[in-house]
Parts: C-alpha cells; structure tokens; sequence
C-alpha cells in the first residue's frame, strides 16, 4: 500500500528508479492522477465506484445468462463478499483490477454476442490496461488468442482477422508503456520486473522461516514514517505490525 504512494511522490518529484517497475506501474500513475487532480478525496470514492461498478457488471452477466432473479442473487452475494469490499478500503491494486478484469468478462460476452471487430479491440485494450494494474493474467492473453483460432479454425482468415485486432487494442497500451519507460529507466520494460512473482498471490514467508527481529532503529523510522502517511489519508493496518503499534 504505503509502496505504491511513495512510487507516486517519486515519480511527481522526477525521481525514476527501476525498483518503482518492480510491481507494475499501472496503479501507481493512475493513484497519482487522481491524488493530484482531487487529493485523496477522489482517489478515495473512485474506490467505492470501481467496487460497485464490479458488482453491477457482475448482476448484468448472470442476468443475460440466467435470468433477473440470479442475476439480482449474484449482486447480492457479490455485494456481501468482504474481500471485494474489504480492498476499497487501501491504497492498493486489487479493486481496480477486479473491475477491469470484470469489465473486460462483460465485453467478452457482448462480442461473442454481436462478433464485432470493435469489441474485439476494445478486449486487447481491457487486458493491456489490466495487466499494468496486476499481471496476474498475463498467460491468459495469448492462450485467449489461441483458443480463438481454434474455436473459428474453420474460417481461419475471420479468426486471424479478430486476434490481430485484439492483439492491435493490446499494443496501443504496451508501446507507450515501453516508450515510457525507455526515456525514464533507461531501457524499455514490457512488463514490472517481479517476474514469476506477479503469478503468486501467496508471497508470506513459511511457518519453518526464521523472522529476524526488527531493530529499534528501524522501528522508530517505521513508526515515524507510517505516522506521516496516516496524517495524509491512507490506511496502514497491515503495515503496523512492523512496528508492533495498535492501529
């Protein structure tokens, strides 16, 4: 949480380090914007906004699917699902990812419906944008691209034409990310330098891992700097077991 604000200041300063690629930078920028153009106020109620947006988009896919009284079911649960609710809350990625990733189910659906070309662009632009949010799903792009030319492998020149669009809407965000991030690290980036680590939700040490304990020193600096953060809006209930403090 605090990662993705201290990447924003840095960033506003016109300090680039490549550590600020480690997750992607999606977030970060889009964190920024908003903090700038409204201050936490508004980065605060996009968050509400991007959660019941996920729960809308949720009840109009089982709707057209099942019927209206699933569908109002599905927003029910979905609405009570604490996690969903649960991440509006913090400064982190996984709000708007769950509603870019829903967003982008919803438009999958609709384009498979009418098998305009337009949807199928809009879908590789969802993905890019998503995957500079989270790159969770990342695998997930070209195995899509490949089960589209095997779903329409008997009019093979339709299916082609549909994946290249998609993959042109993906491009569109790519590029200026690499351009981007080639005139301020150095080099271009096609993706955050986590690697392998963007796949695995579970990054907390096993219980056989021995912890070494914090040094006062190190308290202290933590404590101080959670305070400055906590005087500027964002929550910092996990962070605050580092310094032993109660929220």
């Amino acid at each position: 949480m605090a990662g993705y604000f201290h990447r924003g200041e840095e960033i506003m300063r016109g300090e680039y380090t490549l550590s600020q690629l480690f997750q992607p930078a999606g977030f970060t920028l889009w964190s920024l914007w908003l903090r700038q153009l409204g201050g936490f106020e508004l980065f605060n109620w996009s968050q509400v906004f991007l959660s019941w947006g996920t729960v809308v988009l949720i009840y109009l896919m089982v709707r057209e699917r099942f019927g209206a009284l699933a569908g109002a079911f599905s927003a029910l649960i979905s609405a009570a699902y604490i996690p969903l609710a649960g991440f509006a809350t913090f400064h982190m990625a996984e709000n708007a990812y769950a509603f870019l990733i829903t967003l982008f189910l919803w438009l999958m659906m609709k384009t498979f419906k009418n098998e305009k070309l337009s949807g199928y662009f809009l879908m590789g632009l969802l993905l890019a944008v998503a995957f500079y949010f989270k790159g969770n799903h990342a695998f997930f792009i070209p195995i899509l691209g490949l089960w589209l030319l095997y779903r329409e492998r008997h009019q093979f020149p339709r299916a082609f034409l549909k994946v290249t669009v998609m993959a042109i809407g993906c491009l569109l965000i790519v590029v200026p990310h690499m351009a981007w991030t080639w005139k301020h690290y150095g080099k271009p980036q096609l993706g955050p330098t986590a690697g392998a680590l963007n796949f695995i939700e579970g990054k907390c040490p096993p219980k056989t891992t021995r912890i070494r304990p914090v040094p006062a020193g190190c308290r202290r600096y933590f404590t101080l700097r959670m305070n400055e953060l906590s005087s500027s809006g964002i929550s910092l209930s996990p962070i605050r077991a580092i310094s032993g403090k109660k929220v």
